[in-house]
C-alpha cells in the first residue's frame, strides 16, 4: 500500500480526471489511512476558459463504505484551499456502475473569495468575502450542469472592487449576501439574492442561462436596491454575461 510511487499516482489521477472531461494537474499524490488518496497542490482548468485555473491546497478522497454494501459506489472528499474547505459526497445511482447518474452534495465553509484569482479573471471584478453554504447536484457525470440541483450560499464581510469606477463608485461593501437558487437543464433559477451593508440593502431574482463556456452564461436578474450614494431607492437590473455583465439602475416608481 505504501510502496506505490507518487509519480504513478499523480499520472493516474490526472488521466482519470481527463477521462471524465476534467483538466487537472497535481504536484503530488499519496495513499493515506483510513484508505484514501490525498492530492497536494492541484489545479482545475475551467472548461472553455483558457488560462483560468481554480486551485486547491489539498484534496483527500475516500470510498464511502455504507453505500458500497448495497452495491453502489460512493466517494467522500475534502478540498482545502483559499483559507477554507469544501466537504463533498458523490453517490452513483446504478449498482456497480461508475458511468451512470450521480448525486453530489458539497458543504462549503470559510472560503475566502478574495484569494481566488480565477473569480476575478472570469468576472472582471474583484470579489471579496467569506463564502459558506451547501450545493447539491444530480445528473450524468460528464454533464452535471445539464442536470438538476440547488444552492444556498452566504457571503459575509465582502465587497466588489471595480477595475473602473461604476456610477462614481470604485467599490461596494456589504456585510452579508444570501443566495438561494435551483438549477435544471442548464438554467439557474435564482429565487432570491438579498444583500445588506453599511447604507446598502436590496434584493434580486431571475435566471442565469448556463453556456458550455461559463463566462458566456446569460444573466437576467431584476430587483431593487437602496444606496444613499445613488440617491436612495432605485430599481436594479443585471443582464449581459458573467464575463461582461450589464447593470442598469433607475428610480423606483
Amino acid at each position: 500500500y505504501w510502496t506505490v510511487p507518487s509519480a504513478i499516482l499523480e499520472r493516474s489521477v490526472e488521466q482519470a480526471a481527463a477521462r471524465r472531461g476534467v483538466d487537472l494537474t497535481a504536484e503530488s499524490a499519496r495513499l493515506v489511512v483510513p484508505p484514501g488518496l490525498r492530492v497536494e497542490k492541484c489545479g482545475f482548468a475551467l472548461p472553455d476558459c483558457p488560462g483560468v485555473i481554480a486551485t486547491a491546497h489539498r484534496v483527500t478522497a475516500r470510498p464511502a463504505l455504507w453505500p458500497l454494501i448495497g452495491g453502489r459506489f460512493a466517494l467522500t472528499a475534502r478540498g482545502e484551499g483559499y483559507g477554507g474547505r469544501i466537504d463533498g459526497r458523490a453517490v452513483f445511482k446504478n449498482r456497480f456502475d461508475l458511468s451512470g447518474p450521480v448525486a453530489c452534495e458539497a458543504e462549503i465553509d470559510g472560503v475566502e473569495l478574495g484569494r481566488a484569482a480565477w473569480l476575478e479573471q472570469l468576472s472582471g471584478t474583484r470579489i471579496e468575502g467569506t463564502l459558506s453554504g451547501v450545493v447539491s447536484m444530480a445528473g450524468e457525470p460528464r454533464e452535471l450542469l445539464a442536470g438538476s440541483g440547488s444552492a444556498e450560499l452566504v457571503i459575509e464581510d465582502g465587497g466588489l472592487r471595480f477595475t473602473e469606477p461604476w456610477r462614481g463608485l470604485s467599490s461596494i461593501e456589504f456585510e452579508r449576501v444570501v443566495v438561494k437558487a435551483d438549477m435544471k437543464s442548464l438554467i439557474v433559477t435564482v429565487r432570491s439574492i438579498t444583500f445588506a451593508g453599511s447604507g446598502l440593502e436590496g434584493s434580486l431574482s431571475g435566471t442565469v442561462r448556463l453556456r458550455s463556456r461559463l463566462a458566456a452564461s446569460v444573466i437576467n436578474l431584476k430587483g431593487g436596491v437602496s444606496v444613499p450614494a445613488l440617491g436612495g431607492d432605485v430599481s436594479l437590473n443585471v443582464g449581459g454575461t458573467i464575463a461582461d455583465p450589464v447593470v442598469r439602475i433607475g428610480r423606483s416608481s
